[in-house]
């Protein structure tokens, strides 16, 4: 593969990239909401109650929330309406 082939597609890939990134968070800067710190060192502050924390990001339009697959689980009904990227 030519220099200027492999910029082309490095260019393209990059293009790509930008594009999958913005259909999945339109806004810029986005606002992402860990729930993840729960598991790695035990419940404290917030997130004891992870209903109510998860309950809050979906209300104040956060553009994801990051956790873990259980935490999700367990939060189901919640997140029904919210879209996801598994």
């Amino acid at each position: 593969m030519s220099h200027a082939t492999a910029c082309r597609a490095s260019t393209l890939n990059e293009v790509g990239i930008r594009r999958r990134i913005d259909r999945l968070l339109p806004r810029h800067p986005a606002i992402w909401m860990p729930v993840d710190d729960s598991l790695l060192s035990g419940p404290n502050g917030g997130l004891q109650n992870l209903r109510t924390t998860i309950s809050s990001a979906c209300e104040a339009n956060v553009d994801a929330i990051l956790g873990f697959r259980g935490a999700f689980l367990h939060c189901e009904e919640i997140l029904r309406d919210t879209a996801y990227v598994r």
